[in-house]
C-alpha cells in the first residue's frame, strides 16, 4: 500500500474526510449539502488557478519572445562588429606600424634612508 505525501492542509486525512475521493455520500442532507458547498468552492478556487497560470503563460510567452528578438539583435550586432574589427586589423597589418618607445628606467635610490622633514607646530 503506497502513501499519499501530504503537501497541505487539504490533503491531511481526517475522520471527516472518509467519505470524500469517490467514497460513500454523507447520509444526511446537511452533509451532502456542506461537501457539495466545499466541492463548489474548490471547483472555484482552482479555476481562479487555471486562470491566473493562463495570464502567467501568455506575460511569460511574451517576456520569451522579447528576448528571443534581443538575442538575434545582439548576434547580429557581434558578427558585424567582429567583421570590422577583422577588416580594421588587417588595415592595420598593411599599414607601418610605429616603433615601440623605449621603457626609461628609474635611477635607483643611492642611500636607501627616508628624507628628513622638520616638522614645527
Amino acid at each position: 500500500m503506497s502513501q499519499r505525501r501530504v503537501r497541505g492542509l487539504h490533503d491531511v486525512p481526517t475522520m471527516q474526510g472518509r467519505g470524500r475521493n469517490g467514497r460513500r455520500v454523507g447520509g444526511s442532507r446537511e452533509q451532502i449539502a456542506a461537501e457539495l458547498a466545499r466541492l463548489e468552492q474548490a471547483r472555484m478556487r482552482l479555476e481562479k488557478e487555471r486562470e491566473l497560470w493562463q495570464r502567467n503563460l501568455v506575460r511569460v510567452e511574451q517576456q520569451l519572445s522579447d528576448t528571443e528578438q534581443r538575442l538575434d539583435l545582439l548576434r547580429q550586432s557581434l558578427l558585424a562588429i567582429t567583421e570590422t574589427d577583422a577588416e580594421a586589423a588587417a588595415a592595420a597589418e598593411d599599414k607601418q606600424t610605429r616603433p615601440p618607445t623605449p621603457r626609461r628606467s628609474i635611477p635607483a635610490r643611492t642611500t636607501g634612508a627616508w628624507d628628513e622633514v622638520a616638522f614645527e607646530y
